[in-house]
């Protein structure tokens, strides 16, 4: 992923995911990280993802790891991205599954929440991870009010390497998250990632 040129780099700590890592592995990717990043520059920043686990849990796996930031996946809301901020002293990236009449009241809720330095927006009525495709476009009226207010914006859900540049097109979003587009027989494939994030970039 650092080699590809990625800016971010999620290690997941959610406790249903089939991707789950344990702060033990997770901080040899750190370590890693930061070796390479002493002799190569800059290499991605690591972002834990999280899903209904506590702020004292969160602080606990942040320090332990040494992640850059955390994102609150599951039912996120503006005080669990306080508490999770306050708590670990990271900046948050919030997530947010469209589908409601008040996607944008609910997307800039999240965003005034102290700490949160990025949404992520992802496929309507679903959970993250599962590489269900939809409409990107539908996340435009979330980038647009939050660029108003001077937040990025990721878009997921259903991406991969073929239809990543469309969809931050249509979007208008920063930047794009990727799991399972990006693997072949359920394992991150190196050159799918050097293609998505050559696409992206395009």
């Amino acid at each position: 992923v650092a080699d590809a040129g990625a800016d971010l780099i999620g290690v997941n700590f959610a406790q249903i995911s089939k991707r789950r890592t344990d702060p033990d592995t997770a901080h040899r990717i750190t370590r890693a990280l930061r070796a390479k990043s002493s002799t190569a520059g800059r290499t991605p920043l690591v972002v834990g993802i999280f899903v209904e686990q506590s702020a004292a849990q969160i602080a606990a796996i942040a320090s332990e790891v040494g992640l850059d930031a955390v994102q609150l996946s599951g039912e996120c809301t503006p005080s669990a991205c306080i508490d999770a901020h306050v708590s670990s002293h990271l900046p948050v990236v919030a997530v947010i599954r469209l589908g409601a009449s008040n996607d944008v009241a609910r997307a800039k809720a999240l965003a005034a929440a102290e700490g949160v330095a990025a949404v992520l927006v992802d496929a309507p009525n679903t959970v993250g991870g599962a590489g269900h495709a939809w409409n990107h476009s539908q996340a435009r009226a979330v980038v647009d009010a939050l660029a108003l207010v001077g937040m990025g914006v990721i878009v997921a859900g259903g991406l991969h390497e073929g239809n990543v540049r469309a969809a931050l097109e249509s979007s208008g979003a920063w930047g794009a998250d990727v799991a399972s587009g990006v693997e072949t027989g359920g394992m991150t494939d190196a050159e799918r990632v050097r293609a998505f994030v050559q696409a992206a970039r395009g």
